[in-house]
Formats: C-alpha cells, sequence, structure tokens
C-alpha cells in the first residue's frame, strides 16, 4: 500500500503545472 501511496503522490505531483 505504501508502494501505491508513492506511485499516486508522483502522478499528482507530476501532473501539476509547473509555474
Amino acid at each position: 500500500m505504501r508502494r501505491f501511496t508513492q506511485n499516486t503522490a508522483r502522478i499528482v505531483y507530476d501532473q501539476r503545472p509547473i509555474d
């Protein structure tokens, strides 16, 4: 489950726009 959380967080962070 920890791996899933890290993976999801990485996707959300990557999806965020770069200002």
